[in-house]
């Protein structure tokens, strides 16, 4: 097999080529690098001369992989706060700006599928 040439980064933050080292496997856990900004869109808050910097992770690991779940601030544990907001201020902020859109799409699958639901239990009852 080829060994192919990646850019490899040795830090969190640092950028090489146009992107830097989003999130990690530390410890078992993932650990992810951002950036805080005043715009709702957290892709134009990512950029290299922005000092305020943040690291954070889910308070357990699994809730990374569930599949329905809306994320609150109480799932999200700051590591660094390198900003000038406090933690809580961060918290609120990963859930209404970086995972914004992943609890907006968990938000309307999980209603459908309640919807779908209580119609078949609608039909059941309407059947009998």
């Amino acid at each position: 097999m080829k060994k192919q040439n990646k850019p490899k980064h040795t830090k969190p933050f640092e950028w090489e080529k146009g992107s830097y080292k989003a999130g990690e496997i530390l410890n078992n856990e993932w650990v992810y690098y951002d950036y805080y900004g005043e715009n709702d869109d957290p892709n134009k808050n990512r950029f290299e001369d922005n000092e305020e910097k943040f690291s954070w992770k889910m308070t357990e690991d699994k809730l990374n992989y569930y599949q329905s779940l809306i994320y609150f601030p109480k799932h999200i544990s700051i590591i660094d706060n390198k900003t000038s907001r406090t933690d809580t201020e961060l918290k609120r902020y990963v859930c209404n700006v970086i995972l914004k859109e992943e609890n907006a799409d968990t938000r309307e699958r999980n209603n459908k599928k309640a919807r779908e639901k209580r119609q078949k239990i609608k039909e059941k009852r309407l059947a009998i």
